[in-house]
């Protein structure tokens, strides 16, 4: 291929010949890849959509930022002789003389499915996957769409970020559908060990593990350590009568969750419900069904308001919240107090979400936010927090033996 079209690719160290291999000769549909940082995922993308599209391919190259997809664009461009292929730059498109094709897209923003949408393609490459907000929809759905009329293949790589949805997927590793590989910073022999050494006296373990070694682990800035969000989930919820629910509305229609979470005596949870996008009818009919003597603590913020008004018509104990910076830190906080003491336990879903919800200090104002890492949701975390801020109040409501009346000695 390299001299017929006289193409210079990049020369690849041993570790990029391995996954070239992989990709090259076996028929695995998809194939995952961590890399520590400066390890060369570049130039495994550049050769394989090179390749392909020389042997007429069609092929999209998804980045985090249309910026990163501009400057990918640019640097495939350099590797191709003026014969072989045409560039349309504002469309970030390059067309070669086989038929085969490679265009370029921005992975973030409401922008893909929109872009990518009745295209077909026979490879997607989507580069730092990690930081693909919400991954697992666009995987799912405009993505996995373009490649069912050609049974294309996926490549995907990535530095991880903490346990998100990339290291969820980076787990499926059967050799049939999915294959995975891991290579650090060291294996690139173009970069001086001292050099990287220096940055492992610099980083802590933790970062540095996950930036040069390419190993996930904890998020730096999570609420709560791993350790104590693992020995708190449960895989069976309580039997014990629910005295609290937190309701988390989804911001929008269609890309986010509602979450409403149950919590006995104890703080374990006793149910979840879980619903993506915000249907105010199905939701008020859901909501007005949970028992009525039990406290309904629900966000009430943005597209939340009007629901919550009408359930104060329709239902009984409804509280709202409205979501601010000072409310969402005592929430949190309480939270973390709470997580921290063992004194709540929750499923599988709650545990995922908490391992990628963090705190993040502004430099300049010196107030905390608190929000998922990209491409991660939060629905859960934050139902969970609403349901645990009024555990208090709905177990002296509920009373010791279930009657909500209790507390006025009826």
């Amino acid at each position: 291929m390299n001299n017929e079209y006289n193409i210079k690719l990049p020369t690849p160290h041993n570790k990029q010949k391995e996954i070239l291999n992989a990709y090259f000769n076996s028929k695995v549909k998809n194939i995952t890849i961590n890399a520590g940082r400066r390890g060369g995922k570049s130039t495994i993308m550049s050769i394989i959509a090179i390749v392909e599209a020389c042997n007429g391919k069609q092929i999209a190259y998804i980045c985090p930022q249309y910026s990163q997809a501009k400057f990918f664009f640019n640097e495939i461009l350099k590797l191709l002789p003026v014969n072989v292929a045409e560039s349309n730059k504002s469309d970030l498109e390059i067309s070669f003389i086989t038929g085969g094709q490679i265009k370029f897209y921005s992975g973030n923003g409401d922008s893909l499915d929109g872009t990518i949408r009745g295209r077909n393609y026979d490879l997607v490459i989507v580069d730092e996957s990690a930081f693909i907000a919400n991954l697992q929809e666009k995987l799912d759905g405009p993505i996995g769409a373009t490649l069912t009329d050609r049974d294309g293949r996926m490549l995907l790589i990535s530095t991880p970020l903490g346990k998100n949805y990339w290291f969820e997927i980076c787990q499926k590793n059967d050799g049939v559908l999915w294959s995975h590989f891991r290579y650090t910073t060291y294996d690139n022999p173009y970069i001086k060990r001292e050099v990287i050494d220096r940055f492992r006296q610099q980083l802590s373990k933790a970062q540095f593990n996950q930036e040069y070694l390419a190993i996930a682990g904890e998020n730096a800035s999570a609420i709560v350590d791993s350790d104590v969000i693992e020995r708190n989930t449960i895989t069976v919820l309580s039997t014990l009568p629910t005295v609290v629910y937190g309701i988390d509305i989804a911001t929008s229609p269609n890309g986010d969750y509602t979450s409403i979470t149950g919590l006995d005596t104890n703080g374990h949870m006793t149910e979840h419900q879980h619903y993506k996008g915000f249907d105010s009818n199905l939701l008020e009919g859901i909501i007005k069904n949970l028992p009525s003597g039990i406290i309904k603590a629900i966000d009430k913020t943005g597209i939340g308001d009007g629901l919550f008004y009408r359930l104060q018509m329709v239902a009984q104990n409804v509280i709202g919240v409205h979501f601010d910076t000072s409310t969402k830190l005592n929430l949190i906080t309480e939270l973390r107090v709470a997580l921290n003491t063992d004194k709540l336990k929750y499923n599988e879903i709650t545990a995922k979400e908490l391992s990628t919800y963090i705190a993040t200090l502004n430099p300049k104002t010196h107030n905390i936010s608190f929000n998922s890492i990209s491409g991660c949701h939060d629905d859960t975390v934050v139902s969970l927090a609403l349901a645990n801020f009024y555990l208090e109040e709905g177990k002296a409501m509920h009373g010791s033996n279930g009657n909500p009346l209790a507390k006025y000695g009826w």
